[in-house]
């Protein structure tokens, strides 16, 4: 180790490296998308399966770095170029392969152009254009002249991309706390615009029942089946609950996309008091506590109808494009 790999600093405690170490590893993904995420896939088998990925993926990686930069003490660049062999048989050989499939793209490309297709399930159909070939071939390069050096490189590169935008998301965080802390964030439906009770209202009698993905997939059915089988379900539901409003001003609504249904719904949507519209989400939404009124008069709103408020009120908070840059330096 040279004079200049001597002068790093080192940690003043092993609580500090843990800290640091657990800041690093734990990303807003664990705590804002793991949860759902969760849900979505099978509950304790999908954390089961998530909790082996970690011990047989992410726990090698993070030990070979901690390694790594005990041995060499410098940053990823300095370490690999410390490390690796200025020339690897086995880098060479994966460059290779990456300039191979990047040209194959390439050639599959121009031969879709000339209407040749290449057969259904080749894993080539996935990266067949010009700029997936354009990536591979210049990876493949790269790595002919860098060897795994090119690794140290990419790590720095990762950490700045996923940095521009975690500032982002931490900003849509801060933000809609402060929102909430002061008040403005107004959850209540008979306060909330037409439109935005329409779309929360037609999502939610869409939502196929409770238990039916664990009955198709009791009978037996495949997920593309069951798949479908649930967005006819969903389908049928909204047209019944529809039927009503939509009669006069659309009789075909049943030949409709959701698009166009959701759409027209949303234009009658706008005919109805904020009130009257509020109680049809509640209901929709229900049941509301026990409790019809508090102390002071005021009405009880279902706990979904509010959660699903808070939620759509979020989603518009953070797609406001204008406002990206804004939550960017709010972090930073």
């Amino acid at each position: 180790m040279d004079s200049q790999a001597g002068k790093r600093e080192t940690w003043g405690s092993g609580m500090g490296f843990v800290l640091a170490a657990a800041g690093s590893a734990i990303g807003l993904g664990n705590i804002w998308k793991f949860p759902y995420i969760t849900g979505q896939n099978g509950g304790g088998a999908f954390v089961l399966i998530y909790l082996l990925c970690i011990a047989a993926i992410g726990l090698p990686v993070m030990l070979c770095e901690i390694v790594m930069g005990r041995r060499t003490q410098r940053n990823p660049v300095g370490a690999f170029h410390t490390l690796c062999p200025s020339s690897s048989a086995l880098a060479h050989l994966f460059g290779m392969a990456l300039l191979l499939l990047g040209v194959m793209a390439l050639v599959m490309r121009l031969g879709s152009m000339a209407g040749v297709r290449p057969d259904d399930g080749t894993v080539f159909q996935a990266v067949a254009g010009w700029g997936w070939g354009v990536v591979f071939v210049l990876l493949g390069l790269a790595v002919f002249r860098w060897s795994w050096r090119l690794v140290g490189v990419m790590g720095v590169l990762a950490g700045f991309i996923i940095l521009s935008f975690y500032s982002v998301v931490a900003g849509w965080t801060v933000g809609y706390t402060v929102k909430s802390a002061s008040g403005r964030l107004n959850l209540e439906p008979e306060r909330q615009s037409p439109e935005l009770l329409a779309s929360i209202l037609f999502d939610r009698v869409g939502e196929p029942p409770a238990g039916m993905a664990a009955d198709l997939a009791r009978q037996g059915l495949g997920p593309e089946t069951a798949r479908e089988a649930m967005e006819q379900t969903a389908r049928q539901q909204r047209l019944d609950f529809l039927a009503g409003p939509l009669r006069a001003s659309a009789p075909d609504a049943a030949s409709m996309p959701d698009e166009a249904l959701e759409a027209r719904f949303k234009e009658w949507a706008t005919t109805l008091s904020p009130a009257t519209l509020a109680r049809l989400a509640a209901d929709a939404f229900g049941p509301a506590p026990e409790e019809s009124a508090d102390a002071d008069g005021q009405d009880h709103w279902p706990s979904a109808l509010l959660t699903s408020l808070a939620g759509a009120k979020f989603v518009r908070f953070i797609t406001d494009p204008s406002a990206a840059i804004g939550f960017h330096f709010l972090f930073m």
